[in-house]
């Protein structure tokens, strides 16, 4: 494997974790929300009646865990996978095919600039 194509495989692993977290932090931030209104509504409540808020902050922390497994399974399908990310570079870098023509042989791995 040549130095080119580590360096642009490499920035292909790092756009598509990136985009794979933003994917699940969308939808975790939605069931986070939620999940932290019932625990305020909640925690007003156990204080209102005299208990301690302890169990109410477990469960809270159990739940935005949960939802965070959650939100990884459902949106597993619309992950970027490895050709996805070379595509992106490919088309914001305006590499015209390169990308693609190395990554399955046919052409050279181009120049990488920093």
């Amino acid at each position: 494997m040549s130095s080119k194509e580590q360096t642009w495989r490499r920035r292909e692993t790092v756009l598509c974790a990136r985009v794979n977290a933003a994917i699940v932090l969308e939808d975790w931030l939605r069931m986070a929300a939620g999940v932290t209104i019932g625990a305020a509504v909640a925690v007003l409540l156990v204080r209102v009646l005299g208990f301690s808020t302890t169990l109410v902050f477990g469960i809270w922390l159990v739940l935005l865990v949960g939802a965070a497994g959650f939100a990884v399974v459902a949106r597993r399908k619309s992950f970027w996978r490895a050709g996805d990310g070379l595509l992106r570079l490919e088309i914001a870098g305006r590499l015209h095919g390169g990308l693609s023509a190395a990554a399955s042989g046919v052409g050279a791995w181009p120049g990488v600039e920093s």
